[in-house]
């Protein structure tokens, strides 16, 4: 996803639901603090189920407030109570139970110790391995098994020989947990204890040291694992098949052809992905194996070329009868169209530019649909490929006309304006979206009048098309055309206008916009508001602007005064200062919202006494009734150097009961370069139940080194994808790249991948400038607005704010550093669009 820019500001940016509610709210939250005695009452009663109850309803609390009872219920007569109350101190991460927990793998209940071992594990505390080790020896194997998996999650390295020890453990569970971890761990001196195993009684231990050994990546084990091959059970067999391509040894591509072309059916596709994984090493005849397998069982060997990547393209090129660039006789022309699209649409996955010769070649030849090799031609995006789709555009085949203009993004040059000047006029609606779109990459000025023509009327796709190109022209003759197109029907429409109207130069339209906002209603009029105040982020406050924006802003509807106070914020106009002071003192709470948000725009571009009024009016709004309010007026407060009061405030404020206060409190210090004001809160933040405190406590931690272990905790386990991103954003910076690395292969969301493998890419840095701004439209799945629903913004350098959506689901944050944004809804029961 690009930075945010004008050009993108309303399209939506990523939106992710999480499941779940949000935390409880003020009021709630008072009520639950209220209870927690008489929870506690329960664990001094004389019945030990309602004891066990208690201690599992102590999980509802906040983990400060219920340690101490915790702590008190380790010592219960009841085993369950005692092990039910180191279960919830290790997932509320109280780290002041270490040293009870550590006792407790001593306890005389087996339940208990197996409980003590897993929760340690939780705190990440290395005092615990020698107790660990020890109960590696425990009579009970669930306590066995738990001290495996505890040492396996504590990375416990000095811990390989104890662990090599239990692989001939009476008890196949924990002898298959021992293989886990060594295989997790990565010590080369558990390849050949792990061999012995290849031979175990239990089919899962023979699996788990297969896979094992496939991660170890020792090529003493090839020979074994081929004899594995031919195992009495299924699932001994396919990891043999896993594990070879693992390896990836030559020797194994033998026995892996055979199962590929007469093997049972259920081991094909994995004798295909190992193959792959041996071709990306440079064997050709696993390539080869796999290109006679796409007309044979296609899926399977068209996703393990896909795995080869461009090391298959000459293969696959042989197969249409061509070596390199050039044509080897017509060898391929025996091929007919149900062979060689397979090979196309690889071509097209692969986009190695050496493919362009020979699908150019392709498209005179009818084997398959031409559109189907334009579209190869389109991943590829070479500009060898550009004059023969410039001569498709007036192909009497209208599909051959829409697959060639939309293969041209990206792709044209000067050479390319008039053939799609002339496609401006296409019959087909497909055709002509994509010629004005390529003109407007171009920028090409004298095809103004022709697209703001197609703007007036006709389809909203190329109407809306057609403002977007005339944004990206950025000629002002286009102004009168857009600012008509404020009153359009089509919502789509009138929002590109505005974008577009932003990008144009110069504030000469500001007076056209003033009017179209006057004499414009309802969304129309807010799409007009949003282009005002693009126009006036760019060229800077203007007095009418003002008193019209004021004026809706106090006015009576919701909708138009939301709209306003986000124009008010984008024109940093710090004039409006004090009648946004006034509105969010008294307003009603949903205006002082983005009162509160507008002031934080205005204090960060404030100075002398305009901008300590904002301020001013923040700090007080940290003690307003309303918790959103509280928390916009926390995250306002970071946009401007805190003054000494604010800092206090603030301090305070990342101790509140509210989730929302306390995550845009601690990103305001974060942001302010004041996050040392709680750096002794660090710690227990980094353990918060919502993701957005913990996201910014692991970025505020990651540059000290004593909380260090605690983030790189957080990047390798916590549940929440933004708390992960953050916590590798902040080690990247204190460059410890080790986590990085393990993400970058294991981790399940592609967000914490992307920003795992880029090593040398950390993101902009905490305090980078802030020039960019976003915002998104939300929507359900009907196209209805998601109003008022609470959202998580996680900003390119790593932190989270939290807000609400307005009435009209709409998002907007100002001051943004370059890079990309994620947007994530909570507590909502549908994904948005929009």
């Amino acid at each position: 996803m690009p930075p945010p820019t004008p050009g993108t500001r309303r399209r939506w940016m990523r939106a992710l639901l999480l499941g779940g509610a949000l935390s409880p709210c003020h009021a709630a939250a008072d009520d639950l603090y209220g209870r927690i005695e008489s929870v506690a009452e329960e664990l001094r009663g004389a019945e030990g189920a309602r004891r066990r109850e208690a201690v599992e309803r102590l999980e509802e609390f906040e983990p400060e407030a219920a340690a101490p009872h915790l702590l008190r219920a380790l010592d219960d007569l009841d085993p369950e109570v005692r092990a039910r109350a180191a279960r919830v101190l290790g997932r509320h991460r109280t780290t002041a139970a270490e040293g009870r927990l550590i006792e407790r793998i001593s306890d005389g209940d087996g339940r208990v110790r197996a409980a003590a071992a897993e929760a340690i594990s939780a705190l990440g505390s290395s005092r615990a391995r020698l107790s660990l080790v020890r109960a590696l020896g425990d009579p009970e194997h669930e306590v066995r098994q738990a001290a495996v998996a505890a040492l396996g999650r504590l990375g416990a390295r000095d811990a390989v020989t104890a662990l090599v020890g239990r692989l001939d453990d009476d008890n196949a569970g924990v002898r298959r947990g021992a293989i886990e971890v060594l295989a997790e761990l990565g010590d080369p001196r558990a390849v050949v204890p792990l061999l012995g195993r290849l031979g175990d009684v239990s089919r899962e231990v023979r699996a788990a040291a297969l896979e094992a050994l496939g991660e170890l990546g020792d090529p003493r084990a090839a020979p074994a694992m081929l004899r594995l091959l031919r195992d009495p059970t299924d699932e001994v067999r396919a990891q043999a098949v896993i594990a070879l391509g693992r390896l990836g040894d030559r020797a194994a591509t033998p026995a892996l052809v055979e199962l590929l072309e007469r093997g049972a059916e259920s081991l094909r596709p994995r004798a295909a992905r190992a193959l792959a994984r041996i071709a990306a090493r440079g064997d050709e005849a696993a390539v080869a194996a796999l290109v006679r397998g796409l007309d044979r069982d296609g899926a399977p060997s068209r996703e393990a070329l896909a795995r080869v990547g461009r090391a298959a393209v000459p293969a696959l090129l042989a197969r249409l009868g061509y070596r390199g660039d050039l044509a080897q006789g017509r060898a391929g022309e025996r091929l007919q169209g149900g062979e060689v699209g397979p090979v196309i649409d690889l071509l097209r996955e692969l986009a190695d530019p050496r493919a362009v010769p020979a699908l150019l070649d392709e498209l005179g030849r009818g084997r398959v649909a031409r559109e189907r090799v334009i579209d190869a031609l389109a991943a590829i995006a070479d500009r060898r490929a550009a004059p023969a789709l410039i001569g498709l555009l007036g192909d009497g085949d209208v599909a051959v006309r829409r697959h060639a203009a939309a293969a041209l993004d990206g792709l044209l040059d000067g050479r390319g304006i008039e053939p799609l000047l002339t496609a401006l006029g296409d019959g087909d609606r497909e055709v002509r979206r994509h010629a004005v779109r390529g003109l407007g990459r171009l920028r090409v000025r004298k095809a103004v009048p022709r697209v703001a023509a197609l703007l007036e009327k006709g389809d909203p796709e190329v109407r809306a098309e057609a403002a977007r190109a005339l944004g990206e022209i950025g000629d002002s003759a286009a102004a009168p055309a857009l600012v008509a197109a404020l009153g359009a029907l089509d919502q789509r429409v009138r929002r590109e206008a505005a974008d577009a109207l932003a990008a144009l130069p110069g504030s000469a339209v500001v007076p056209s916009v003033i009017a179209a906002v006057q004499g414009a209603r309802g969304d129309a009029r807010r799409d007009a508001v949003a282009a005002l105040g693009g126009l006036l982020r760019a060229g800077g406050p203007d007095a009418a602007a003002r008193d019209l924006l004021l004026g809706d802003a106090e006015g009576g509807d919701l909708d138009r005064a939301q709209a306003a106070l986000a124009a008010i914020a984008a024109s940093r106009d710090r004039a409006a200062t004090p009648r946004l002071e006034r509105l969010l003192a008294s307003g009603p709470k949903e205006r002082r919202r983005h009162a509160a948000s507008a002031l934080g725009d205005l204090a960060g571009a404030g100075t002398g006494a305009e901008g300590a009024a904002a301020q001013g009016a923040l700090l007080a709004a940290l003690a307003d009734p309303d918790a959103w309010v509280r928390s916009e007026a926390a995250w306002g407060l970071g946009k401007a150097v805190p003054s000494p009061a604010a800092l206090r405030s603030l301090a305070l404020a990342v101790r509140s009961r509210d989730p929302a206060v306390r995550a845009n409190a601690l990103g305001a210090l974060l942001r302010s370069g004041q996050a040392a004001a709680v750096a002794a809160d660090l710690p227990s933040l980094m353990r918060d139940r919502e993701p957005a405190v913990r996201a910014n406590a692991a970025l505020a931690s990651a540059a000290r080194e004593e909380l260090r272990p605690l983030v790189v905790q957080l990047a390798a386990t916590d549940g929440n994808p933004a708390v992960r991103v953050a916590a590798l954003r902040g080690l990247l910076r204190a460059g410890v790249r080790e986590p990085a690395a393990r993400a970058a292969e294991r981790d399940p969301s592609p967000s914490v991948r992307a920003v795992a493998a880029a090593l040398d890419s950390t993101g902009p840095p905490v305090g980078a400038a802030r020039t960019r701004w976003v915002a998104a439209h939300v929507r359900d799945y009907d196209g209805v607005p998601v109003a008022s629903a609470p959202f998580r913004l996680q900003l390119p350098d790593g932190m989270v704010k939290m807000g609400l959506t307005d009435v009209r689901g709409a998002v907007a944050e100002e001051g943004l550093p370059e890079g990309n944004c994620d947007l994530v809804l909570v507590e909502t029961g549908a994904p948005p669009t929009g």
